[in-house]
């Protein structure tokens, strides 16, 4: 029953736009649901092994089962379905969890650094490299325009308690195309490169969730070594690294009204 939900709209055929063409196109963004709102990802394990998928999306019941079944050598139904509705040739995935890092870095170091410390070191923003400028705190200026960099001459804190600031890690993104023989993104192709991307930035990405634990007064969930990609079409393709508390309730499946 749950293999014939698809919703994907097939009144145009190959070659499909992109991601972006679709969204500027259609003044909507392509939905990531049905088959990836199944999908139960951790941020552990290698693919495909590391991956299973429940029956039916957003409710995590019984025993899921795996998007690649090594003792019979097949696929899950949906790893051929595409990732998206509509159907797309190209998809830039990125993290968002990431994407506050250096500002949750920051955060945790301002309040008692001083530039005349010799154990903090401050530079201005012009000084450092392109690729590692963080972005603007606040893009929108004063005269209404807007800027993702910050003024040449502001200062930034880039190392403090024996500790570097995490430069660099916002804004990436991993593009991912079509395998060969598909004209559209399928689960598999999107899974099967994204999966290895995040899990090469593991260590970068548990530091990252570790420093927002700490930084959260009033925190809704215990402290967790375990992390889970958000199944959300809220949450995709700028991807959100959840805790896995915050997973299972967000899978329940939907409870019965009796009375």
């Amino acid at each position: 029953m749950a293999e014939a939900r698809n919703t994907q709209q097939d009144e145009d055929g190959p070659p499909y736009p992109t991601f972006i063409e679709r969204w500027i196109g259609n003044n909507k963004a392509p939905i990531f649901e049905g088959a990836f709102e199944r999908l139960i990802w951790p941020i552990r394990g290698e693919f495909p092994s590391a991956i299973s998928v429940m029956t039916e999306p957003h409710q995590n019941t019984g025993t899921p089962q795996p998007l690649f079944d090594p003792e019979t050598g097949e696929w899950h139904g949906i790893a051929s379905q595409s990732i998206t509705d509509p159907k797309v040739s190209y998809i830039e995935a990125s993290l968002v969890n990431l994407d506050y890092w250096g500002r949750d870095w920051e955060r945790k170091h301002m309040e008692h650094a001083d530039p005349a410390d010799d154990e903090c070191e401050f530079v201005t923003y012009g000084d450092l490299e392109n690729d590692v400028r963080p972005f603007a705190e606040q893009p929108e200026r004063e005269d209404g325009t807007w800027s993702w960099d910050e003024r040449s001459d502001t200062e930034i804190l880039v190392h403090c308690c024996d500790e570097d600031r995490p430069l660099g890690k916002e804004g990436l993104t991993l593009g991912v195309r079509p395998s060969p023989g598909n004209d559209f993104v399928t689960v598999r192709d999107y899974v099967g490169a994204v999966h290895p991307w995040l899990m090469s930035m593991q260590d970068d990405i548990l530091a990252a969730m570790r420093l927002a634990e700490v930084l959260d007064e009033e925190p809704e969930y215990p402290p967790s070594s375990e992390w889970m990609l958000s199944n959300s079409d809220y949450d995709a393709p700028r991807h959100q690294i959840i805790h896995p508390e915050e997973w299972e309730f967000r899978n329940e499946p939907p409870r019965q009204i009796t009375g």
